[in-house]
């Protein structure tokens, strides 16, 4: 519809028009002026003025304001890392969602399955108090033996024991990057399995099945001194 239409309060024809030589922007607005004014009986000059239109867009600052939401972080955290692809290199992951399956706990807790998020994982330790890590380690003892290291200073003895796995890198990098920034915590366990194979596959090898149901075991004892104790789902 253009604006000479009737439909937008101006007459198409007669002594005040649009003339025919006005341009017309890209959204169909009219930039020229009427050709004519008019002039009432009292010798009053009336102008036609141009219709109002509604704003296309909001304002800018609108547009383009941004709330940021910041995250209470809770004082404790599990956080399990590993590949589910290469069957006992997920033994974090598997830990954490049986934790979940099987538990229910309070707000003061967080358990977090990291998967292979890497150098990102970083954010998650900011603002704890306590932290426990479960992944898997290349150490000379059977498969499914588990080993426990305690504080932010073991995390070199930890790095030197990771085994070649797809997060290895990452991780070790996330959790030096967290030290150097001050926001690694000072009461850091980490819980780590000897895998028995990191070929392709959804399953944990039987030792490393066994390690599981030890390590939820150490978990929940771990926790209880902490004040933190673990109500188990009652299925129906």
């Amino acid at each position: 519809m253009s604006l000479g239409s009737p439909a937008w309060g101006w007459p198409s024809s007669g002594p005040c028009r649009w003339p025919a030589s006005s341009t017309t922007s890209s959204i169909g607005v009219s930039s020229s002026s009427p050709s004519c004014i008019f002039t009432s009986p009292s010798g009053t000059t009336l102008r036609p003025r141009r219709p109002s239109f509604p704003a296309l867009f909001p304002a800018p600052n609108s547009c383009l304001r941004r709330w940021r939401k910041i995250k209470i972080r809770v004082p404790y955290l599990i956080l399990g890392v590993g590949n589910l692809l290469f069957s006992d290199e997920g033994f974090g992951v598997h830990v954490v969602q049986e934790l979940e399956r099987r538990y229910r706990w309070p707000a003061e807790l967080e358990v977090v399955d990291g998967g292979c998020l890497g150098f990102s994982l970083a954010d998650y330790l900011r603002g704890r108090e306590r932290v426990w890590v479960v992944d898997v380690l290349a150490a000379e003892a059977p498969a499914g033996s588990l080993f426990t290291f305690r504080g932010k200073e073991s995390l070199a003895q930890f790095a030197a024991l990771k085994p070649r796995t797809a997060h290895e890198a990452t991780l070790v990098e996330a959790l030096h990057w967290a030290d150097f920034a001050g926001i690694l915590p000072e009461d850091l366990t980490f819980l780590a399995a000897v895998p028995k194979s990191l070929s392709p596959g959804l399953e944990l090898t039987p030792p490393l099945k066994e390690a599981l149901q030890r390590a939820l075991e150490f978990l929940e004892k771990e926790l209880a001194t902490r004040g933190i104790r673990l109500e188990e789902k009652i299925c129906a």
